[in-house]
């Protein structure tokens, strides 16, 4: 009888127990809410703004980040040279040397023959329906992009309607206005193989290119020319990058508009506190490959090389959303996952940032949340002035291997308010690069000036107007 008396009082108390458990997990939740209520606006009920994002309603410590804009971000006379590199110096217009490009439209083929002081042809696409390429630099018109709805072409439409109608004033609305002989055109590149390979003398716009070495580099390719030494733009003005060549560079241009992607951060963020402590990433194995067998192939490419350094890692989370024919790893220790929105990553404290065919598209976003990237040293320099990114101040570095990666990830765990002023600094970034009043008035100033700068290296050879207009412009 003792026994089951004592059985009955065990049991009761183990109802106590479990009808405890509901009360006090819904009392830990609102502690959990109450705590962060100003800091986690999906907990607090409140969208935050692109002003209050970086207030203290949302957890964003100012207090100990540079507070004029001058002293965190580069002015802008900086990022036009960034953006301009080699073809920032105006060109030569001598009896002897003339810089600028020569341009003729061909009415009978329908596009544009481009030759550079009448010493090289180029023949580029771009007034032939459906004759869309990616691997050469594009003279835009509505009827190179027509019936094209790829990513890439989406960005040349727009490219098209806002830049080139706002900048260029040209209107490529219909067949008829192709190939308007006062029409200075308008060159973009949308590939992502290496430009120094094409050996490309002439102007265009791009969304990225290699970064620069350093900044000695930029000082070097911004020199006025002498005009009295023919080619000195092309042997000396060349930019030195990180791939350890000397290139013509492109003209840098928001060809993705990133601003657009950033700003989702302010739909789905949590507070810092909230996320899980983990790092994480998802994608496709994009990116250059070089090699014979597979070890060789994924040691060329940063992203196969992060998925299986990554694999028994504790605390980080890496999947691959598609295979990929020549670096096709084990499915059955990394199976194929499915994609995730912006929204699912952010749950996550560490964004690990990695490129693959150019630049990172990604980080513009992952920058602005309130989680902390985590990144190799970019390669590649976009909108985004990744070049002047400092690790330790805008993002957690990792060697180009990731054999370091674990060992990133336990010094945010244990170091979580330097990481924190880590991933605020990087919020700053984009803030001053799209979202504060002067971003916008600055972007506007700097694209009009570095379509200026581009319509004087281009001469009409069909009229001597476009002289006129090329004076005019100076």
């Amino acid at each position: 009888m003792r026994i089951r008396k004592k059985q009955r009082t065990v049991a009761g108390q183990a109802v106590k127990i479990l009808l405890l458990i509901p009360i006090l997990m819904s009392a830990f939740l609102l502690y959990n809410a109450l705590s962060h209520s100003k800091s986690n606006h999906l907990d607090y009920g409140i969208k935050p703004t692109i002003d209050t994002w970086i207030t203290e309603d949302f957890g964003f410590e100012m207090s100990r980040q540079p507070k004029l804009r001058k002293d965190r971000f580069p002015s802008k006379e900086d990022r036009l040279k960034i953006y301009l590199s080699n073809w920032y110096a105006p060109p030569c217009i001598k009896d002897d040397m003339d810089e600028r490009v020569g341009y003729a439209y061909d009415f009978t083929l329908k596009y544009p023959d481009l030759s550079l002081n009448n010493r090289q042809d180029q023949e580029l696409l771009g007034m032939i329906p459906g004759s869309f390429v990616d691997d050469m630099p594009m003279v835009l018109t509505e009827e190179y992009l027509k019936g094209c709805s790829t990513f890439i072409c989406q960005a040349g439409q727009r490219m098209l309607h806002d830049v080139c109608q706002k900048y260029f004033h040209n209107d490529f609305s219909g067949t008829s206005n192709i190939g308007h002989e006062e029409w200075i055109p308008v060159i973009m590149y949308f590939g992502k193989g290496l430009l120094e390979d094409m050996d490309i003398a002439y102007p265009f716009f791009a969304s990225h290119r290699h970064a620069a070495k350093t900044e000695k580099s930029i000082s070097k390719a911004i020199k006025d020319v002498d005009c009295n030494n023919r080619g000195e733009r092309q042997y000396k003005n060349r930019l030195h990058t990180v791939s350890k060549v000397k290139v013509m560079s492109p003209i840098i241009w928001d060809t993705f508009d990133l601003k657009s992607q950033a700003i989702k951060v302010l739909d789905v963020d949590i507070s810092w506190e909230a996320k899980i402590s983990k790092a994480i990433w998802r994608g496709k194995l994009s990116g250059a490959v070089e090699g014979e067998t597979f070890d060789a192939k994924c040691a060329s490419n940063l992203r196969c090389t992060m998925v299986l350094k990554s694999t028994k890692m504790k605390n980080v989370c890496v999947g691959i959303t598609q295979q990929r024919a020549d670096l096709f790893l084990d499915s059955k220790i990394h199976p194929v996952v499915s994609p995730m929105s912006i929204g699912e990553l952010l749950q996550y404290k560490m964004i690990i940032v990695t490129e693959g065919d150019g630049f990172a598209t990604s980080l513009a976003w992952a920058l602005y949340s309130s989680s902390v990237v985590i990144m190799p040293k970019p390669k590649n320099t976009s909108f985004l002035l990744e070049e002047k990114l400092e690790p330790w101040i805008h993002y957690i570095p990792v060697e180009d291997d990731f054999s370091d990666l674990e060992k990133k990830v336990k010094f945010v765990n244990k170091n979580s308010e330097k990481a924190k002023k880590i991933s605020e600094r990087a919020t700053l970034w984009i803030h001053d690069l799209y979202m504060s009043n002067e971003a916008e008035t600055e972007n506007e100033a700097i694209s009009k000036e570095i379509v200026g700068r581009y319509m004087k290296f281009f001469i009409n050879e069909n009229s001597e107007e476009s002289l006129s207009n090329y004076q005019a412009i100076n």
